[in-house]
């Protein structure tokens, strides 16, 4: 059976697993009629399994959890893992509608934007600062784009406005949400043009950091790929919510449709991280619901951590 639209994620035994629970959990909490959608777990390289608990809770919320191997040749660059994954989800899970999100976010309503319209492949967001995009020929990143180009064709022009300043720069987009029509094979021919990038070193001067989505952005543009920007309270950067201008602040997760909160919630953290956000409201039910989970979480730790110390 062909669902119309299904999830998919990136997992790795520690943290990632951690994040990845959060997710699910949320998704099967918040996510409207979509809260049932097939979850597809994918853990691409070697190492430890996960956790057996992670595991036993994938179970009970319908997460498909899977190891196996694909990425082999560029271990040292985690970030390459959801292009490997992404490819592999459109070429095995049987959806019209694929969506990659990663393992830092936490869904907090109906996610209605990824059910893509039949003239749409594509549905993400723009980046939030500038970094290696380019607002034209006379910036200093430009080269590199007219690299990409070179060696990509990219035959489009496209232009996007960054979420937190507002500059207008080349098509370039936040890869940790992607709605992708399967048979466009938008993920296929990126993980193609990563390896191309690769084995010609397309490197740009700061590192390889933001490569995936770098490559993404060469493939949008010259695979005729035909976009939409999904709307500011998808995938909202939580972690720069001092930065944003005012007006593009939440106050309340009532709000927002999914958060992207990085590092925020890592260890202990994550009780600072809720509490210092200003002018929040700490009393809405989705507030409450994640400050709850993730005090649970961190008492679970502790009691684990106690017990590990008494072997």
């Amino acid at each position: 059976m062909v669902s119309s639209i299904a999830f998919l994620i990136c997992t790795e035994s520690g943290d990632l697993a951690e994040k990845s629970l959060l997710l699910a959990e949320s998704l099967r909490c918040f996510g409207g009629k979509l809260k049932d959608a097939p979850i597809y777990s994918v853990q691409p390289r070697a190492g430890d399994e996960i956790e057996s608990q992670i595991l036993e809770k994938f179970q009970e919320l319908g997460v498909v959890h899977k190891k196996i191997i694909l990425n082999t040749d560029y271990t040292y660059y985690p970030i390459a893992n959801k292009v490997f994954v992404c490819a592999y989800g459109e070429q095995n899970i049987n959806t019209e509608i694929l969506v990659f999100l990663d393992s830092d976010q936490v869904i907090f309503r109906e996610p209605q934007e990824l059910i893509l319209s039949p003239d749409c492949d594509t549905a993400l967001r723009p980046v939030d600062r500038k970094n290696l995009g380019s607002t034209g020929k006379k910036d200093r990143n430009d080269d590199y784009w007219q690299k990409l180009d070179a060696l990509f064709g990219m035959t489009r022009e496209i232009w996007v406005e960054t979420t937190v300043e507002k500059e207008k720069i080349r098509g370039y987009w936040n890869s940790g949400m992607i709605a992708a029509r399967k048979e466009s094979g938008l993920f296929s021919a990126w993980l193609e043009n990563f390896k191309i990038a690769m084995a010609h070193q397309l490197i740009p001067e700061s590192g390889i950091f933001h490569l995936d989505q770098l490559t993404l952005a060469a493939t949008i543009a010259s695979k005729n790929i035909k976009f939409s920007t999904l709307s500011p309270t998808y995938n909202y950067p939580l972690h720069k919510q001092s930065q944003l201008q005012e007006s593009d602040r939440i106050e309340s997760f009532d709000e927002v449709v999914s958060i992207h909160y990085h590092w925020m919630f890592k260890g202990d953290d994550w009780r600072a991280s809720l509490e210092n956000l200003a002018g929040f409201d700490r009393d809405s039910e989705r507030y409450r619901w994640l400050y709850d989970y993730l005090s649970k979480r961190s008492l679970k730790s502790d009691m684990r951590d106690r017990r590990s110390d008494r072997r």
